[in-house]
């Protein structure tokens, strides 16, 4: 298993630089600690850098606003977690306590988080009281991701999907050399699609910038451009730089550059605008939940001393909804000790009842 997860690292990591070629990784490390009323206390660590340590208290090494209403605070002694095979530092943590799950938890630090599902995901938890024990149940569902401009499933199979982003799922008597083979070709197709989607993003942003004529020509070179375009790595790249490369492709007059120049305010805000949720990539979570008594059923892929562990970022989302499930019980001992007092009352009475109990008269 050990030399699996290795494979599936290693080939993971040859995405990584696509995805977040232009962004910083951030990390967080989240626990929800669930109370009997089922008001609860939200801790979130995160790794800072020195500067913001000593300039912001930490504060800007969360994806999310740290207003008053969080308790900030550096760890005194810090920890790591491994996030794509690599130890984060964890040095400071915002403590938050919430009545409900009604309340607003983050308010993204950044236009470029608005809307960004990781931070608002639909949660509930409920109460059941069954006498013995009472069961608690907490579920949180992240929206999937479907807004980038070309559908996944051009590129993937649903299998395929499932494999490279939600679970891997190894075919029996397969080796490490093959599932290495299986999970890079999929990495290919992948790194494909995101250049597509740049392509389509920065195309669309400055195709309503060109004359009837100049359209027609690039709608007729587009398909060929657009082939040799996504063979290279695209990602991080700016409309300039799309337009001096389609410039360069084209096989009459370059004229994209040109039109780029002289609009270029215009046609940089709307590709950033259709391709801003790729920054989603650049916010990942590990989330632990603690409920009132015992784990009985969870949908956690690992359970770390009892406690439920979900690592929750976008490329799960791209296969669509991500749903967290736990469920535990918490006995009720009063009710058990009630119980036994009321049954040996009755016990006591029947028995007395039946004349099993009357005593004995005195010689």
């Amino acid at each position: 298993m050990k030399s699996l997860l290795q494979t599936l690292v290693k080939v993971s990591s040859a995405i990584m630089p696509l995805l977040l070629a232009s962004s910083c990784v951030s990390y967080h490390y989240m626990t929800t600690d669930i109370h009997r009323d089922l008001s609860f206390d939200r801790t979130v660590y995160a790794g800072a850098d020195s500067s913001d340590l000593a300039d912001n208290g930490g504060r800007g090494a969360f994806m999310f606003s740290v207003d008053s209403l969080w308790s900030i605070s550096r760890l005194e002694k810090p920890f790591s977690v491994v996030a794509d095979g690599e130890n984060v530092l964890m040095n400071v943590s915002a403590t938050r306590h919430f009545n409900s799950f009604s309340e607003k938890c983050f308010v993204p630090v950044s236009q470029e988080m608005e809307g960004n599902p990781l931070l608002f995901p639909q949660e509930n938890v409920s109460r059941k009281f069954k006498w013995f024990f009472t069961e608690y149940r907490y579920n949180a569902v992240y929206a999937g991701i479907d807004s980038l401009p070309v559908p996944l499933d051009r590129y993937l199979s649903p299998e395929e999907q499932r494999n490279f982003l939600l679970k891997v799922v190894v075919p029996e008597g397969s080796n490490g050399v093959e599932l290495y083979n299986s999970l890079d070709k999929i990495n290919t197709s992948f790194s494909r699609w995101m250049n597509a989607n740049v392509f389509t993003a920065a195309y669309g942003a400055i195709k309503g910038f060109l004359p009837p004529e100049q359209l027609a020509a690039a709608e007729s070179e587009k398909e060929k451009v657009f082939g040799s375009m996504t063979k290279r790595d695209m990602l991080g790249w700016t409309p300039e730089e799309f337009c001096r490369q389609f410039d360069s492709l084209m096989a009459g007059a370059p004229f994209f550059h040109e039109v780029y120049v002289r609009n270029s305010s215009a046609i940089d805000s709307a590709y950033y605008e259709s391709e801003k949720v790729l920054e989603y990539f650049s916010l990942s979570f590990e989330n632990r939940v603690n409920l009132p008594g015992k784990v009985v059923r969870t949908d956690a892929p690992v359970l770390d001393d009892g406690t439920p562990v979900w690592k929750v970022d976008c490329y799960r989302l791209l296969y669509g909804d991500y749903e967290l499930d736990v469920v535990s019980r918490e006995t009720n001992i009063w009710a058990i000790v009630l119980t036994f007092i009321i049954l040996a009352a009755a016990i006591y009475f029947l028995l007395q009842s039946s004349g099993i109990l009357k005593s004995k008269p005195e010689q």
